[in-house]
């Protein structure tokens, strides 16, 4: 007996159905089926075939639709990106120039510092890091001998333990200091320096090293003492030549009188009297005959422009009713611009009550 299998079926999953099918019939005593079997075909009618169609060309256009989405999306973040990038090497390029010109700013400001002024660095402990040449030209020590030194390997022993209480004060708090000292160089001289030390802070807040500006003022502070010396020089001249002097300060139109002067008149006054009589008091002991003459010839020395000395000859009273005659000799003082400050004047009797 033969079993001969449907018209139609589906290859694949078809056929094994078929198959399994006709196992089962063999199973439960069905005659053996002879023949053979057609060869696989697929049978579509026009539904199915539309479906095959259109199944996989579907399938096509969501998975194009996905990828050309995606490489949407790909591109849109790539833009972004260099967008982003191109940005921040704009920023870079920024920073980079505005850190050269600051930096080169930063070298100006150090240049003109070095040329200008004394200038070393310390650590907290008070020891040299830095000197600039100025610094080695005025306390005659190397570079080399500086670095590592405390700062009181400069010390003159000039000022005394409490002068430096404020600097030590101001050290501690971590602010500024300024304030002028009387250093040793190597060779054991003295100089003087106006000091500028500024603290230089971490990020915490803490002290990690000072910076010292220097200003020289030596020679400042040997001014005074030279200009005590000079007029010493001055009252001793006076004072061995028995001659007098006054002095007429033209912006306060006061005069000053040595003791010497008054001496000649009769007239018991200390040294350094100043007269605040516009500058005229001398007028009033003229004699009558000589008053208008010799100030005549002042006032032209006054108002004249010349480099040449005064002179004039006149008659003053004596302080015991007499006349003396005075040889009165003068000459302009300049400050720096040219203009007259001060008329230096050195009145000679030369003949007592004449």
């Amino acid at each position: 007996m033969s079993y001969s299998p449907p018209d139609f079926y589906w290859a694949g999953e078809g056929a094994c159905h078929w198959f399994i099918n006709h196992c089962c019939r063999l199973r439960i005593g069905l005659p053996e089926v002879n023949g053979h079997l057609p060869q696989p075909a697929v049978i579509h009618d026009p539904i199915s075939r539309w479906f095959s169609a259109i199944i996989p060309f579907g399938t096509i256009l969501v998975l194009q639709y996905y990828a050309i989405n995606h490489l949407r999306t790909s591109l849109i973040t790539l833009q972004r990106e260099i967008i982003k990038r191109k940005e921040a090497e704009v920023i870079k390029d920024q920073t980079v120039h505005d850190l050269s010109a600051r930096e080169k700013e930063l070298r100006d400001y150090r240049y003109a510092l070095d040329i200008s002024s004394i200038v070393s660095i310390a650590d907290v402990e008070g020891r040299f890091t830095f000197v600039n040449d100025n610094f080695c030209t005025i306390s005659k020590y190397s570079s080399e001998e500086l670095m590592g030194q405390s700062h009181s390997l400069l010390w003159s022993g000039e000022h005394p333990p409490e002068y430096f209480t404020g600097l030590v004060s101001a050290m501690q708090e971590g602010k500024s200091y300024r304030g002028e000292f009387c250093n040793k160089a190597k060779d054991d001289s003295l100089y003087w320096v106006d000091t500028t030390i500024v603290p230089f802070l971490d990020k915490e807040g803490k002290v990690y090293q000072y910076m010292s500006i220097n200003r020289d003022i030596t020679q400042k502070k040997k001014a005074p003492e030279q200009l005590r010396a000079s007029e010493e020089r001055y009252k001793s001249i006076i004072d061995v030549s028995n001659t007098g002097a006054w002095e007429y300060d033209l912006d306060t139109q006061r005069v000053w009188y040595s003791a010497q002067y008054f001496s000649m008149l009769g007239i018991d006054k200390p040294e350094g009297v100043w007269e605040d009589t516009e500058g005229m008091s001398w007028v009033s002991r003229l004699h009558p005959d000589d008053r208008e003459r010799a100030v005549q010839i002042f006032d032209k020395f006054l108002s004249e422009d010349t480099t040449e000395l005064y002179e004039s000859f006149f008659r003053m009273r004596h302080a015991n009713g007499g006349w003396v005659w005075i040889w009165s000799r003068a000459k302009r003082l300049h400050d720096k611009d040219g203009n007259i400050t001060n008329i230096s004047r050195v009145p000679i009797p030369i003949l007592q009550n004449a």
